[in-house]
């Protein structure tokens, strides 16, 4: 059985932004609309049975679910604050190596993660030539005051997806060279729980060189 994780930001008052967003890659990721993941009051339903007494928002609640239905359900306080990262160290993963879906086994970009030197550094993914995101977000670069995105990330976040489709940021292609040639100014992390420009470095925080991501 494959199992798959939803992790989804909650603000006050119950409301999750994305939600719309993460029940569409829920239906994609199983190719149809599951009856136990299908509307917003659902995830309100599985927010309040799973959401410890007296925690207040922000809140990030993580879903475990397959084809046979919700695995598991937890609902913790988001405390994580990206904007301590101060380092984006290059790693490559194998051209063969895909994360399409939001799978719950996540073995090589945890042991990528787990090998950064400190809190402040992450890891900064390569494939082929091409830049896709890091470990756990996917990344906008601005150039010339506009914000660009990579067109081939390993996983299309809710985050992006939604920046896209509101026209606040374009997918172009982002080669390594072009990168660290200087073509972009700046690099924004985002996710389902931060959103564009929370954390912004320039883009002399990436550091090289590249590293090998299975080795």
């Amino acid at each position: 059985m494959t199992y798959y994780i939803e992790t989804i930001g909650v603000e006050e008052g119950e409301r999750m932004p994305l939600a719309a967003y993460h029940l569409r890659r829920v239906s994609e990721t199983l190719c149809g609309v599951p009856p136990f993941l299908s509307s917003e009051e659902q995830l309100r339903t599985l927010l309040r049975a799973a959401r410890p007494d007296g925690v207040d928002a922000p809140l990030k609640m993580r879903i475990v679910y397959s084809l046979s239905g919700i695995a598991d359900v937890t609902v913790t306080p988001y405390t994580y604050d990206i904007r301590r990262v101060r380092r984006l160290q290059l790693y490559r993963v194998p051209d063969s190596y895909r994360y399409d879906r939001k799978y719950l086994d996540r073995t090589l970009l945890d042991r990528i993660a787990s090998s950064l030197p400190d809190r402040e550094s992450v890891a900064l993914l390569i494939r082929g030539d091409r830049v896709t995101d890091t470990t756990f977000t996917n990344i906008c670069l601005r150039r010339a005051g506009r914000w660009e995105t990579p067109d081939r990330p390993l996983l299309e976040g809710t985050r992006r997806r939604s920046l896209l489709e509101s026209g606040e940021i374009t997918s172009v292609p982002v080669t390594t060279d072009d990168l660290l040639g200087g073509r972009w100014s700046e690099i924004s992390l985002i996710n389902a729980l931060n959103p564009l420009g929370r954390l912004i470095l320039p883009v002399t925080a990436i550091r090289g060189p590249i590293i090998e991501g299975w080795s």
